[in-house]
């Protein structure tokens, strides 16, 4: 039988590879974080956490508004923090004319976050 016995030397060497780096202490368990907050954490490294949140409105956008909006929409896009809005209805572009800061604070609460600043309506 052979058995392995590792030296104390190697040990060291590998604990001082994981548990240190140039940038300060890094332990390679790490805390446990909710999924959340990893996936936030990452969107936020690769800097499209803004283009995330203006596809999870667009996708949304009959769950926040209604169903009635919805079908009266045509088209939807979102560009340097303006909600961009084409409604087919006169009607209901009067409505949503007078409602622009309500449809602003649904907005920004649903992804939880200020993401957008204004509404346009086409």
């Amino acid at each position: 039988m052979i058995f392995y016995t590792p030296s104390k030397k190697k040990d060291s060497i590998m604990a001082q590879k994981y548990r240190f780096s140039p940038y300060g202490k890094v332990s390679k368990k790490s805390e446990a974080k909710p999924i959340k907050v990893a996936i936030q954490s990452l969107l936020k490294s690769y800097q499209i956490d803004r283009k995330y949140n203006y596809a999870n409105i667009i996708n949304n956008w009959e769950k926040l508004m209604g169903k009635t909006v919805a079908s009266r929409t045509g088209k939807l896009f979102i560009k340097e923090q303006k909600l961009f809005v084409e409604i087919q209805s006169a009607s209901l572009k009067s409505d949503m004319y007078y409602s622009r800061k309500e449809i602003i604070e649904i907005v920004n609460e649903f992804v939880g976050q200020k993401v957008i600043k204004e509404v346009i309506l086409l």
